[in-house]
């Protein structure tokens, strides 16, 4: 245990300076009409403030400026300009900035569109950017732009793409989404750390994604809660499954989960923060009477699966993230949600494949207990950091 408190405290400074927020999405939406563009932008309201940090951004309506010069619209080579005064914020939604702004632009049917966006990619390299474009009667066209894709051209009306196509676009999407949230990465391999075997590895992952899956297929049908709670909750998931390891593993079997459930218990008591009081008083009842049925089952660890497919629903609405509102309102929602869920799965299973060898690595060395103890020392100290700081 002297093993785990050190990593603790290494963590956690190490921890103090870093960015909650894991990942990092924004959306836009243009309107396209004769000789105009109107621009509605949604920014993270945790970006926002990390853009603000800037003594230049701080000023009233200068972050909506710097938004409107960030991102571009150019019809037949040339680059739409900003209306005067047009540039504003408007009433915040819960967890996001939003603004708006209005672009004068040439007045050429037949011209060739180039959206670009640098916003953010230069701060943030695993940013991603959805843009919804819409000219005229045609169906809404949705990108997703990054820091290695900035811009897309259209010859001619955008139009929407074939499933097909949305499919596949919507898979890359998913497996990014994966691969940039720290979140989600530090859960999974908290979860991998104890499974003793492929079989128990694959009804933990197995768990997880009907999990979920089921919440993200409800935040498309319009099932939203708050952002800022979700993202508390799943830095909560990952301390209560970091505290499982140890559990299960080390010697303070009694101790470590009494203390996390009692912990949960005062927040939901004392209230104030982000997440709801009864969600919170909901996740320390699920773990008093989890950890007290684990401890009666002969393999604890099978049981697993219920605390991989709870928490899989609070990370579900995490994913949603990157397929809110307009982002599937081109055509039908089944291609982008069939094509982001399948991009979810290949990004996790390229990081089990590349985890499980390193831990059966470990286990024969020697070296198992030492792995698990340090591994949920810091995933405990990442999930806890997020909790907090996301909460409160």
């Amino acid at each position: 245990m002297k093993r785990v408190a050190l990593a603790l405290v290494l963590i956690a400074v190490a921890a103090a300076p870093a960015r909650a927020h894991s990942r990092s999405t924004s959306y836009s939406t243009w309107l396209l009409t004769p000789g105009r563009a109107d621009v509605t932008l949604e920014l993270a309201a945790l970006d926002a403030t990390a853009l603000e940090a800037e003594p230049a951004l701080r000023a009233p309506a200068a972050l909506a400026a710097y938004a409107a010069g960030a991102m571009a619209l150019t019809v037949g080579g040339t680059r739409c300009a900003l209306e005067p005064g047009s540039a504003r914020e408007l009433a915040e939604a819960p967890g996001w900035r939003r603004f708006e702004w209005a672009l004068s632009c040439p007045d050429d049917p037949a011209a060739a569109l180039t959206l670009r966006s640098d916003l953010l990619f230069d701060r943030f390299a695993g940013h991603l950017h959805i843009a919804e474009v819409e000219r005229g009667a045609a169906e809404p066209v949705e990108v997703a732009l990054s820091r290695d894709r900035r811009e897309v051209t259209w010859r001619g009306a955008p139009h929407p793409a074939p499933a097909l196509e949305r499919v596949v676009r919507f898979v890359a999407v998913g497996a990014h989404h994966v691969w940039s949230g720290a979140d989600h990465l530090v859960f999974l391999l908290a979860l991998l750390l104890v499974a003793a075997s492929v079989r128990e590895l694959a009804f933990v992952i197995t768990g997880f994604t009907l999990g979920h899956s089921a919440t993200l297929a409800l935040a498309v049908a319009g099932v939203t809660p708050s952002p800022a709670a979700i993202e508390a909750l799943i830095g909560l998931s990952i301390v209560f499954v970091a505290v499982e390891n140890v559990w299960l593993r080390g010697e303070a079997r009694a101790r470590a989960p009494a203390l996390v459930i009692a912990g949960v218990f005062a927040l939901a008591v004392a209230g104030g923060g982000a997440v709801p009081r009864l969600a919170l008083l909901g996740c320390a009842l699920f773990g008093a009477c989890y950890f007290a049925l684990a401890a009666r089952n002969g393999h604890p660890v099978r049981a697993r699966i219920a605390v991989a497919a709870l928490f899989g629903l609070v990370h579900g609405f995490g994913f949603a993230a990157a397929l809110r509102h307009g982002v599937i309102g081109a055509g039908s929602p089944v291609p982008a949600l069939f094509g982001f869920n399948v991009g979810v799965e290949l990004g996790q299973l390229t990081i089990v494949i590349a985890a499980w060898p390193l831990l059966r690595l470990a286990r024969r060395a020697g070296a198992e207990r030492l792995t698990v103890e340090l591994g949920s020392a810091a995933a405990l100290t990442c999930g806890l950091f997020w909790f907090l700081s996301r909460a409160y």
